[in-house]
């Protein structure tokens, strides 16, 4: 998921109308210790993954853990709710640790 070549070529060459990604970085402690490591799988991978979708026409469906939203929400998430748990692990100098709002990602 974080090869940005193989997975833009991948939907290149299969140009699905949707893609569904549940991949996620979710062993916690491994997270905790390796936050780089998790921050590329949950963050940038969802974003060239989004990218990648865009350049093909393909709309992006991307599912969550709890791990991110508790769901207790009475309505749909939105990407610019507030998380839970509230504590970001991105690396400190990456624009994820002041915004959890990527380029190029709809909130519609």
């Amino acid at each position: 998921m974080t090869e940005v070549n193989a997975v833009a070529s991948l939907l290149d060459r299969v140009r699905p109308d949707v893609v569904f990604n549940a991949t996620a970085y979710n062993r916690v402690d491994a997270a905790e210790a390796d936050p780089g490591a998790a921050f590329a799988v949950n963050a940038v991978a969802p974003h060239l993954l989004a990218r990648a979708s865009r350049l093909v026409g393909a709309l992006l469906v991307h599912y969550s853990t709890d791990y991110v939203f508790d769901g207790t929400s009475s309505r749909p998430y939105r990407e610019d709710d507030t998380h839970v748990p509230s504590v970001s692990t991105a690396p400190p100098s990456s624009p994820a640790s002041t915004s959890r709002r990527r380029p190029g990602v709809s909130t519609s």
